[in-house]
């Protein structure tokens, strides 16, 4: 079992030898987040794991993980959006357009 912060257990920890991880707080970024999750998945792991994140509700651990949820939300919003703008087997108009896809993402002057 690992029990510990996100941004230990994302960074130069491999965790192969836990199979149970307990984040005892939440990065701002879903990267990180899924970073620190990845960490328990290397090379080498030969049982299940489970990753526990404890949130208790007005806290501000729950207006974090809210806003990891909108934030990933956006990713995937994003990520389509340059997919459909793609050329090619991914679909869409031509490469040239795609600065217009990100201008829709980009604050107005």
């Amino acid at each position: 079992m690992f029990i510990g912060t996100t941004s230990a257990a994302g960074v130069g920890i491999t965790l192969t030898a836990a199979n149970y991880v307990a984040f005892a707080s939440l990065p701002w970024t879903p990267a990180l987040m899924r970073q620190a999750e990845d960490r328990a998945y290397r090379l080498g792991q030969q049982r299940n794991v489970m990753v526990i994140v404890p949130l208790i509700e007005r806290t501000i651990d729950m207006g974090v993980w809210h806003l990891l949820s909108t934030k990933q939300e956006t990713e995937h919003d994003v990520i389509d959006t340059v997919r459909a703008a793609l050329p090619g087997q991914l679909g869409g108009p031509a490469l040239g357009d795609i600065r217009d896809v990100a201008g829709q993402f980009l604050p107005s002057r």
